[in-house]
């Protein structure tokens, strides 16, 4: 019975070593709930949505013009929403994270920061409030 019970702990001890052993390097092996921010990043079309609006616009990111900086299409009644929206030309990424819509002459018209709940919310002007809902 001495030799069952030795073999016995020495299993378990070493299935429990194996649970707790560190996976492969790189591999996280926490779960959570978090989803990355630049997961709706990828995606080049959106809808641009103010609380209360009926109104529809549309955004798409075109090819990059330069690193960070993409054309711009809007379509629909961009305008009806902010004034100014559909002259947007550019989407320009900034170090920090947030987005910015920029006019032809490069002015920046909107800026936008990772939302919660929708892929951008707008932070500056502070009005009228906008998000980008990434469209799949």
């Amino acid at each position: 019975m001495k030799g069952a019970a030795m073999v016995g702990a020495a299993a378990l001890v070493l299935g429990i070593s194996a649970l707790l052993a560190p996976g492969p390097a790189g591999i996280d092996r926490q779960t959570t709930g978090s989803v990355a921010v630049d997961a709706a990043a990828e995606r080049p079309h959106y809808r641009v949505v103010a609380p209360g609006d009926g109104a529809r616009c549309g955004l798409r990111r075109g090819p990059a013009v330069e690193p960070g900086t993409r054309r711009l299409e809007l379509f629909g009644a961009c305008d009806a929403l902010m004034q100014g929206l559909s002259r947007a030309r550019y989407w320009r990424e900034q170090d920090d994270g947030s987005v910015a819509l920029v006019l032809a002459q490069g002015r920046t018209l909107v800026e936008f920061a990772a939302g919660d709940g929708v892929a951008y919310e707008s932070f500056r002007p502070g009005a009228p409030m906008l998000a980008l809902v990434a469209v799949r």
